[in-house]
């Protein structure tokens, strides 16, 4: 016997489980508001319960009456003894919609009606079971009658049983379904890229359900196989118990079937409590060999393998849920620029609630999609990660310290005015100076109080901040609040625009090589030093392009070169050959091997209108040069500033300045007119001079003269050395 079936889903599923219930086999299948509507057998709707993925009840119609406004009464017209045995317990959920009255109040008369038909017609009165009834009723009242069904699917079908602990802000195991698949997840498994493992990776996967089904959807496993032990039909007088086992062992072959050639399944998450809950939920359900699930914050998780490719997918933290919206902003940005360095030709699909926050991520959406988290209404945002979809968000990234400092109710702490304290010091001992100087560009504060590790800097009306990684021992929420208060006493004193502060966490290179770059030319700003105009860029690089402990440097360069042959070894933005050639040198020659840092020397030397015909700039290797047998004439001054450690992409050993600078001075000399100077410096704390290069040559130490009045604080900030032929 047939009969009408309605399958109920979340707000906006609608069209996703009509697909999904034609693909059953439905063909009758209608969307209508709030779900689907079909006709089937009984047995046929308790393989919908075994099935489907995005419904949320299965309904069995028993009656509609239409313009009944009496709950009471529309119960009554059923005869329930045709359901109901004395041994049956029962509940009943009513839906009131569109119309005056409480729901609970509903459900209430329509279980009386129940309970009094049975009780006058065959004597008995079952019983009411709130958990796990036999027989549960649904009622949907509605200003254009009652609806009354049966329940076929007891709990809701979102609660497949494998979740054992969720995180701040869950979303249900049928919207986790429909959002891989407006993802493509499935036809991802069914396609599988051409030699690449196929893989599912979410960065903020809270209790891992977008992964879990995942791995449902790959492996063909019947949402309601595994965990469920109570379904609203089984004590309905229909159900075919025999036929019931026969689903349930094809669906276990199906299974069995499907657990070959699976994909791989990587979570992260920042929450060791709720990483450890999606462990044991993946370890119960008997998949901990098949999912990865790692305690990483999205800063610190690593990239995928080479040879893997698939879907990034997350239900992003959004402010409404768990924070702040600059805070949220500022992640969404760190995810974007994740993508695009670590996720090349993968697809990624993301769950946000405000769309708006959607354009942080710097990368063009393909398609996108109203979904509903409950009553929340959210965007799901589908990317096809490829280098033309990738654009330059130029907008001014607000750190999160920022924008509490910025709001109207940000109290600084009261031990935090001993740090503005030391800045209107720091302000007026270096006021006269700069004035006097013209200095545009100078170190106001660098960790001056120890509880407050940064480093300020000043380039025009803009500001430079570096904070200082705090130690592991120092409290998180405590270091929060001290950069917090750096930032609002910063703003109060200078009255900068918060669009124009910058903002970096320094901490220890973990290795040596070529600087850490992005090109964004929004970030660049220019800034006078002298007669020299020079890009500086205070977002995209670890340095900013001009060394401010270098100004005297620079400067007593300029006082000496009129006239004379310059080079400039290591010259990083060739600040020093701006001043020089500026200055009238004769001639210079400006050596680097980063692509990028000669490519903004090229836009100094443009800026200052330096012909590089007469001062040419080249990109080579100078520890190479220096060792090579050519000679390209005498220099009557050499500037040769060297990083610390470096590997020589074509010599057979890694350079380090401390004890290698011998061999640098002494092919510096070979290149050096008979009367020349090379000025030689380094920033390694640690630095000594070595006894065979002040044998062999006329060596004098200018830490002293070449340290500038904003790093008086900080006199071990470089080394400088003259050195000379004897």
């Amino acid at each position: 016997m047939l009969s009408r079936f309605f399958i109920t889903c979340a707000k906006g599923l609608e069209g996703l489980l009509l697909d999904e219930l034609r693909q059953l086999g439905f063909e009758d299948a209608k969307e209508t508001r709030a779900g689907v509507s079909l006709t089937a057998s009984f047995m046929e709707g308790c393989r919908i319960c075994l099935w489907s993925r995005l419904a949320s009840r299965v309904l069995l119609e028993l009656g509609e009456f239409a313009g009944e406004k009496d709950v009471y009464q529309a119960t009554s017209q059923i005869d329930w003894s045709e359901i109901f045995t004395e041994d049956k317990t029962l509940s009943v959920q009513a839906i009131a919609s569109g119309v005056e009255g409480h729901s609970l109040f509903m459900a209430q008369r329509s279980k009386d009606a129940i309970v009094d038909q049975l009780r006058e017609k065959n004597g008995y009165r079952p019983s009411v079971d709130i958990q796990q009834a036999d027989i549960r009723i649904h009622v949907l009242v509605r200003a254009s009658g009652i609806q009354i069904s049966l329940d076929l699917s007891g709990a809701p079908l979102h609660q497949r049983g494998y979740r054992q602990l969720t995180g701040s802000a869950p979303i249900k195991e049928n919207l986790a379904a429909a959002i891989l698949v407006r993802a493509g997840w499935p036809k991802l498994v069914a396609e599988r890229p051409e030699g690449k493992q196929l893989t599912l990776i979410d960065p903020m996967c809270g209790s891992g359900t977008l992964l879990m089904e995942g791995l449902l959807m790959a492996a063909d496993i019947a949402p309601g196989l595994k965990w469920r032990d109570y379904w609203g039909f089984s004590a309905l007088p229909e159900f075919d118990s025999q036929q019931w086992q026969q689903m349930l062992a094809d669906a276990r072959q199906r299974m069995v079937n499907g657990m070959d050639h699976l994909p791989q399944f990587h979570g992260y998450d920042l929450s060791k409590k709720v990483i450890g809950g999606a462990k044991d939920a993946a370890s119960a359900a008997g998949f901990a060999r098949l999912m990865k699930f790692e305690h990483l914050a999205l800063a610190d998780q690593p990239a995928p393998d080479e040879s893997a490719a698939g879907l990034l997918i997350c239900n992003l933290p959004y402010g409404e849920r768990l924070g702040e919206d600059a805070e949220i902003e500022v992640l969404y940005q760190q995810l974007g620029d994740t993508l695009k360095r670590d996720y090349v030709g993968w697809k990624a699909s993301v769950l946000l609630s405000n769309a708006g926050l959607g354009k942080a991520f710097g990368i063009q959406s393909d398609r996108r999609y109203k979904l509903y988290n409950g009553p929340l209404e959210c965007q799901l945002l589908n990317m096809d990660l490829k280098d033309e979809n990738f654009r330059q968000v130029f907008k001014q990234r607000m750190h999160p310290a920022l924008w509490r400092s910025c709001r109207k109710d940000f109290q600084p702490t009261p031990h935090s005015e001993m740090f503005g304290n030391r800045l209107k010091k720091n302000r007026r001992k270096l006021s006269s100076w700069i004035k006097r100087e013209n200095i545009h560009a100078y170190r106001l504060y660098d960790a001056d109080l120890p509880e407050y590790a940064a480093a300020i800097d000043i380039y025009n009306d803009h500001l430079l901040i570096q904070e200082y990684l705090a130690p592991s021992s120092v409290d998180e929420k405590a270091a929060r609040q001290r950069f917090s208060d750096i930032l609002w006493h910063l703003q109060k004193q200078l009255n900068i625009a918060p669009e124009n502060i910058h903002i970096r966490v320094r901490q220890k290179e973990k290795s040596a090589g070529q600087p850490i770059h992005q090109e964004n030319g929004a970030a660049n700003i220019v800034v006078e030093e002298g007669q020299a105009k020079l890009v500086v860029n205070l977002e995209d690089n670890l340095d900013s392009g001009l060394f401010l402990d270098h100004r005297p440097m620079r400067r007593h360069l300029s006082s000496i070169v009129k006239g004379k042959r310059f080079l400039n070894l290591f010259a990083s933005t060739a600040t020093a050959s701006v001043h020089a050639a500026l200055a009238d040198a004769s001639s210079s020659l400006t050596l680097n091997m980063s692509k990028y840092y000669l490519t903004w020397a090229e836009d100094n030397f443009r800026l200052n209108q330096i012909s590089t015909l007469k001062h040419p700039i080249r990109k080579v290797d100078c520890y190479q040069w220096l060792d090579s047998k050519e000679k390209e004439g005498e220099f009557d001054l050499i500037f040769m500033d060297p990083p610390n450690f470096f590997n020589s992409s074509r010599m057979d050993r890694s350079i380090d300045v401390t004890k290698d600078h011998p061999w640098l001075i002494d092919r510096a000399m070979a290149r050096l007119a008979a009367d020349g100077q090379l000025y030689f410096s380094n920033n390694r704390r640690d630095f000594k001079m070595s006894d065979e290069v002040k044998e062999k040559y006329q060596v004098q130490n200018l830490d002293s003269k070449m340290l500038p009045p904003d790093y008086e604080r900080n006199p071990k900030i470089h080394n400088c050395w003259l050195i000379e032929t004897k």
